[in-house]
């Protein structure tokens, strides 16, 4: 298959069809979606199984936490964000994993540090929160926020309605990232990752805005 058109500078070149995609406005939610979880499989893939064997080590220190009985005052969250930082270290020099993906793990493992901090974790599978959390990271560093980045954007589409569409689309993708993260929570693997069932990829037509009428 022929590389897709890079339309958009600020976006790898993986992400391009998609971004095409959304602003041409043509498919369903839940198709786009799962033309989004296509490139964001190869990033998971592209950083492989360090990042994932960090969140596990991480998963199991910040268990010790949340056993503890709630305010205790003993928590130094300061020398555990640390400890995160220095374990960080740690599997970068023994395992030479490519950096971003150890930097994503990190900013997913600080966000659940914070949120134990401010008793906001409701689930009991910390493991799965960082998994999770790691995903969308990679996701929003990778191609969400790297789209307002643009001036001008595919076919003319303005920002706001670029972002509405990509706010619409996102609870098909999270549902997407669900499904990964409780591939990588059984198996720790990232390189046989399945993606979900394909949704139907059909055009959405809006009769109020579209000419269906209109011959070419």
């Amino acid at each position: 298959m022929p590389d897709v058109d890079r339309v958009n500078a600020n976006l790898p070149r993986r992400y391009q069809k998609v971004y095409q995609q959304i602003c041409e406005g043509y498919f369903s939610n839940a198709a786009l979606a799962y033309d989004t979880l296509r490139p964001l499989r190869r990033d998971i893939q592209g950083y492989g199984n360090t990042p994932l064997q960090f969140l596990r080590e991480t998963a199991d220190l910040l268990n010790e936490i949340q056993a503890l009985p709630l305010f205790t005052p003993t928590i130094n969250w300061g020398e555990e964000s640390k400890q995160i930082s220095e374990l960080k270290g740690t599997y970068s020099r023994k395992f030479k994993p490519k950096q971003r993906g150890m930097d994503y793990a990190v900013i997913a493992c600080k966000e659940i540090l914070r949120k134990l901090r401010n008793n906001e974790i409701k689930s009991p599978n910390v493991h799965h929160e960082l998994v999770y959390k790691y995903i969308q990271r990679i996701l929003d560093s990778n191609f969400v926020d790297r789209i307002p980045l643009s001036e001008n954007h595919y076919l003319g589409i303005e920002l706001g309605e670029l972002c509405s569409r990509l706010n619409d689309i996102r609870p098909f993708v999270d549902d997407g990232i669900e499904f990964f993260a409780s591939q990588i929570e059984k198996s720790g693997q990232a390189r046989r990752l399945r993606l979900p069932p394909r949704a139907n990829k059909k055009r959405t037509v809006d009769l109020l805005n579209d000419d269906v009428f209109k011959i070419e």
